[in-house]
């Protein structure tokens, strides 16, 4: 008699294959949810190497149009700039660009631009904000106005040379077989310069950068160079993006900043700043001489640390980690910080102010050059 033998069937079940389709599905979820963080860090990565290579360029053409010379700059308030027909050696802003846009409009000849004249203490801590004169047409139109064709080729001008000039701006025709329209800046029906589209600018700061082992700043033609690079920069709205703050220093690389200019609602605020943001750091070479800007140094950091309040109390007083902690010293006071929006990166060089430039007319001799 033979054995019966129950044969057990093989196969999937159907809860096997449920488990199998949840597992594919979370991976496919996984996957796509890196998808935008991958693009993010792609334009983040893309960002910060145009950035990279933006300073270096602008520090080129910095050279190159001879920005370093005196006799090149000029400010509309000169009396911030000559002292008995000699140049100050204190800080300057130099950002045409700034000046231009504004109409060299009162509030924008100094950095940060609401400092308000005669208030204390922001003008012991102001920088001027200059210009150039070979962005000009014409000697004697240093001050245009806006319907002025040499205002308006120094506008363009201007944009040109302080603005990445990458992402230039194309209009596409709706029939495809025609090509895109490369845009310019019109001026009476003539181009002047290629439109862009470039979030990126930037601007300048100098600072005397010879002092003595007690810190006086020594008679020499040494600043530092500090090319600011900006995103989104909009320099019709100084007033608002750029402000200022006491700093004092409790220890090494560690500040408090005291807000001490009342704010309006849409300026900047300590509240807005954030860890990678930058702050220009200012104060007197010595104690007895903090109400005089002409001996104030200035040094570009950058927030590596900042308290966590954003409440309506830390527009008055925040602690901030910096970067550069050998500019203040600890329990120093009379030191003061300036910030704005969208500062993304600064390149120091230092340089010879002067009559130095090897672009410079064969003979000529700077009548400001080299005297401080």
């Amino acid at each position: 008699m033979k054995a019966c033998y129950k044969h057990r069937m093989s196969g999937i079940s159907l809860m096997e294959v449920l488990i199998s389709i949840g597992v594919i599905a979370l991976g496919i979820f996984g996957v796509a949810t890196l998808i935008p963080v991958a693009q993010f860090k792609v334009a983040e990565g893309t960002s910060n190497d145009r950035q990279a290579a933006f300073g270096p360029s602008a520090v080129a053409q910095f050279r190159i149009h001879n920005m370093g010379a005196d006799h090149n700059w000029f400010a509309p308030n000169s009396n911030y700039m000559f002292d008995g027909g000699k140049i100050r050696r204190r800080g300057y802003c130099l950002d045409p660009l700034g000046l231009i846009e504004n109409n060299y409009a009162e509030n924008v000849t100094r950095f940060p631009a609401n400092i308000l004249s005669g208030s204390s203490p922001g003008m012991a801590i102001f920088m001027p904000r200059i210009g150039l004169k070979s962005l000009k047409f014409g000697v004697d139109n240093l001050l245009g106005t806006p319907d002025d064709p040499s205002s308006v080729t120094e506008l363009a001008l201007s944009r040109n040379l302080f603005f990445l000039q990458d992402e230039l701006v194309f209009d596409r025709p709706s029939a495809q077989e025609q090509q895109p329209n490369r845009q310019f800046f019109v001026h009476n029906t003539k181009p002047i310069s290629s439109y862009s589209s470039s979030s990126l600018s930037w601007f300048a700061t100098l600072s005397p950068a010879v002092l003595s082992p007690v810190g006086e700043v020594l008679e020499s033609d040494e600043f530092l160079l500090s090319i600011v690079v900006v995103k989104q920069r909009v320099p019709t709205l100084a007033a608002f993006d750029e402000n200022f703050a006491k700093a004092d220093c409790q220890f090494a690389g560690e500040i408090m900043l005291i807000n001490r200019q009342p704010v309006t609602e849409q300026q900047m605020k300590l509240s807005d700043l954030r860890t990678g943001d930058w702050l220009l750091l200012t104060k007197p070479v010595t104690p007895s001489l903090a109400n005089d800007p002409a001996k104030c140094v200035y040094r570009w950091t950058q927030i590596i640390g900042t308290t966590d309040e954003e409440d309506a109390a830390a527009n008055t007083a925040r602690a901030f980690t910096i970067s550069n902690d050998d500019f203040f010293r600890p329990n120093a006071r009379g030191g003061f910080a300036i910030f704005m929006r969208g500062v993304k990166a600064v390149y120091e060089r230092t340089i010879r102010v002067g009559n130095t430039s090897p672009w410079n007319n064969a003979g000529y001799v700077s009548a400001n050059s080299n005297e401080f």
